[in-house]
C-alpha cells in the first residue's frame, strides 16, 4: 500500500513539473493557427464535395436510375 502512495506521489509531482513547462500561445499565434485551420477545413470540405459530385455523376452514367 505504501508503494502505491509513493508511485502516486511521484506521478503527481512529475505531472506538476511538466505543467510548469507548458506555455500558452500569444494572441497573434492563436489567430494565425485558427485561420490556417479554417482554410484547411474549407479546402478538405470542397475537395470532398467535388469528389462526391464527380462520383455521383459517374455512377449515374454507369447505372442509370429508373424514373416512373
Amino acid at each position: 500500500m505504501a508503494n502505491l502512495f509513493s508511485k502516486s506521489k511521484a506521478f503527481i509531482s512529475g505531472s506538476y513539473e511538466e505543467l510548469k513547462k507548458v506555455s500558452t500561445p500569444s494572441m497573434s499565434e492563436t489567430k494565425k493557427i485558427t485561420f490556417m485551420t479554417i482554410v484547411i477545413v474549407v479546402i478538405v470540405a470542397l475537395t470532398i464535395f467535388f469528389m462526391d459530385l464527380v462520383f455521383n455523376n459517374v455512377s449515374r452514367l454507369i447505372i442509370p436510375t429508373v424514373v416512373d
